[in-house]
């Protein structure tokens, strides 16, 4: 790198700074010397590091079954768990993503391109089950998001995390947006569940499928995951009535939805 003092003067230091402070610096031990320059400039890129905006494919995955798991066999859930992190990092980098957070038995990433972000999805689900099969279940949707220092938000997030939640093992579930944006790539093939109301997500969302073969399509009835419980809605409706003299009348019932 030459300089680092003035490289980090004249320009913030390069991209794959961020991911090796997401790392690396939290760690007590660097591994490799070599990264050690770079140590200084993360801490204080970091620190100073404005807040930025942009439009991403947000990708949610979660691993099912995994506390359970824990409680039965420590040794298979860490090895299912050590795989699942292996796979995403494969495949995340191949399709030009970014892992900005693992979370338990979890991660969250993003994609600058929806297509990436689908078919990295679909290339995944297909890695885990193979070898140490991995139950993990995926949730995307297409938003603005906000990145921080601290983190990543945005209404986006949300609703990307609760698509996941919704999902099942194996599955691939997308947002209304997200299959705008690939219902026209021929790999890719899907199937409407129908709409949700998620928690803390004010408008009902459209939720799909991925359905290529061998990935799990199930009735809307089958799922769960963080719904709000229904609304009592007042529906006014009319019947007929015909009495004994073949007059017909109209009356009206109401009826709690």
């Amino acid at each position: 790198m030459g300089n680092s003092t003035d490289y980090f003067h004249d320009e913030p230091p390069p991209y794959h700074c961020r991911s090796f402070h997401k790392k690396y610096c939290s760690s007590i031990i660097v591994a490799e010397a070599d990264y050690t320059c770079l140590l200084p400039l993360c801490l204080v890129y970091f620190k100073t590091m404005p807040s930025t905006r942009q439009l991403a494919a947000i990708m949610f995955t979660d691993m099912v079954g995994y506390t359970a798991l824990m409680q039965t066999d420590e040794q298979l859930a860490a090895k299912k768990k050590e795989r699942h992190k292996k796979v995403l990092e494969n495949s995340i980098s191949k399709f030009r993503g970014e892992i900005l957070q693992y979370y338990g038995d979890g991660s969250v990433s993003i994609f600058n391109s929806t297509i990436d972000g689908v078919n990295c999805a679909i290339e995944i689900q297909k890695e885990f089950v193979l070898e140490t099969k991995v139950d993990v279940r995926i949730g995307i949707h297409t938003g603005d998001i906000v990145l921080e220092e601290e983190g990543i938000y945005g209404d986006g997030v949300n609703i990307a995390s609760r698509i996941e939640s919704v999902a099942v093992a194996g599955g691939v579930f997308i947002s209304e947006r997200v299959y705008d944006d690939i219902k026209n790539q021929k790999d890719i093939q899907t199937h409407e569940i129908g709409f949700f109301e998620l928690k803390n997500v004010k408008q009902p969302i459209r939720i799909f499928a991925i359905s290529n073969p061998g990935f799990p399509v199930p009735s809307r009835n089958e799922l769960k995951g963080k719904l709000n419980q229904p609304v009592n809605r007042l529906a006014v409706l009319p019947f007929e009535n015909l009495s004994a003299d073949n007059t017909c009348s109209r009356h009206w019932i109401k009826e709690w939805r």
